[in-house]
């Protein structure tokens, strides 16, 4: 149909020059004829070659509409991708809040620098008086801090579930030193009525105190979004855990450079327990991948609670110590709450190859109730008059904790 047209079209433009005379030839006509036909062929030509150009339009025209499908398609996904990580994840900001989609194993190790704290760690009262009457100020060991570890390993099942091991080992060792005043008397705190020493006559005192603490804990997590930038987590688990406790005190009275008395007192406290443990946390984020972290757990222990005291006398010239005394006291159903808290500011980073590197600085307390035995001399008369005190035991201090997810 199109070819016709064209023809056509030719033919009524060929008019004009075929008109010109009245009356052409044979040869004129057949030369007509012959022009006729090189025009229509050219002109088929250019018809065809138009042709094929505006189907190579069309179809560069479709080409260019699928490109721009799929380039929508890609903005959108693109959009949905940005809208689920919220502020945690952008391609502007790489660091990330807390969590990494996905399932696949974490590991962490976090230093500990702890100071424990508890009653009864006094050893002498120093008296800037001597008159044989009890005054002045109590001299006791102030712990300091040491440092421990906790190691972790976990699996993440799905975003915001995962369980996890942890193991904390701390050990602390503190020492004081006390010598009579001059003009004074220094008072012995945990010297027995019938010892080598009276309990005001000591010239010097030095005073240990040792701690070990082997703690592990498993639990399940799950975390809760609370918008974009706030989450909630709660996890519950088991928690076994062994406490030593020992004040080692040596008395020392002096009468000259190779005559002197000693008395070593030593009193130890041990608990091993296990028992329910429940805890939650918030995860404020604040953006490029730091946030504020806080949580609060608590532990019910229950388990074996040992208690000992023991003193050993050297006399002048007695190498080998005499047992004074050595009482021991057990419980196998003891009952101990623990309440920790802890918080701090978390910085996560989402690396190129889909792992994340986490990393936490902060301070935590932790308070174990009623889980300190101590067997005291109560009366300075009567030697057998003796009480056991039950008292609390707390941990406080710093921790820096590196997390890796895989």
């Amino acid at each position: 149909m199109k070819r016709c047209i064209i023809a056509v079209f030719v033919l009524i433009l060929s008019l004009p020059g075929s008109i010109r005379a009245n009356e052409p030839t044979n040869a004129e006509l057949l030369e007509m004829i012959k022009s006729m036909e090189r025009r229509f062929e050219t002109a088929m030509e250019q018809a065809d070659k138009a042709l094929a150009e505006v189907k190579k339009a069309r179809r560069e025209t479709a080409a260019a509409k699928e490109e721009a499908a799929r380039a929508n398609a890609e903005l959108a996904r693109l959009k949905a991708q940005a809208q689920n990580a919220g502020s945690k994840a952008s391609p502007a900001d790489p660091a990330i809040a807390e969590e990494k989609t996905g399932t696949g194993f974490h590991a962490s190790v976090q230093g500990v620098y702890w100071r424990p704290s508890r009653s009864h760690l006094d050893y002498v009262v120093v008296d800037p008086v001597s008159d044989n009457k009890l005054e002045g100020s109590s001299r006791e060991i102030d712990p300091g801090y040491d440092g421990g570890g906790r190691f972790s390993l976990g699996y993440d099942f799905s975003p915001g579930s995962s369980i996890q091991a942890d193991f904390l080992k701390l050990k602390s060792n503190t020492s004081s030193d006390a010598q009579r005043p001059a003009g004074g008397e220094l008072w012995g705190s945990w010297l027995h009525v019938d010892g080598v020493i009276d309990d005001n006559d000591v010239t010097s005192a030095r005073a240990e105190y040792a701690l070990d603490v082997d703690q592990f804990d498993i639990s399940a997590k799950k975390s809760f979004d609370l918008g974009r930038s706030l989450s909630l987590s709660g996890e519950a688990g088991l928690r076994y855990a062994r406490l030593k406790q020992t004040l080692d005190i040596q008395y020392r009275q002096d009468f000259s450079p190779v005559n002197f008395r000693i008395s070593d007192v030593q009193s130890r406290s041990d608990f091993t327990g296990w028992g329910p443990r429940l805890g939650a946390g918030v995860d404020w984020y604040m953006g490029k991948g730091f946030s504020l972290i806080g949580s609060l757990g608590g532990s019910l222990l229950m388990g074996k609670a040992d208690a000992a005291l023991s003193q050993y006398d050297r006399n002048i010239g007695v190498v080998t110590p005499v047992l004074l005394m050595d009482l021991e006291d057990s419980g196998s159903s003891r009952v101990v709450p623990v309440i920790e808290m802890r918080t701090g500011l978390a910085y996560a980073y989402q690396m190129q190859n889909g792992m994340e590197f986490r990393a936490q600085l902060g301070y935590e307390w932790q308070n174990w109730f009623n889980i300190t035995t101590a067997r005291l001399v109560t009366d300075d008369v009567d030697a057998q008059l003796m009480s056991t005190d039950t008292t609390d035991f707390a941990l406080d201090g710093f921790f820096l904790e590196t997390t890796i997810r895989f």
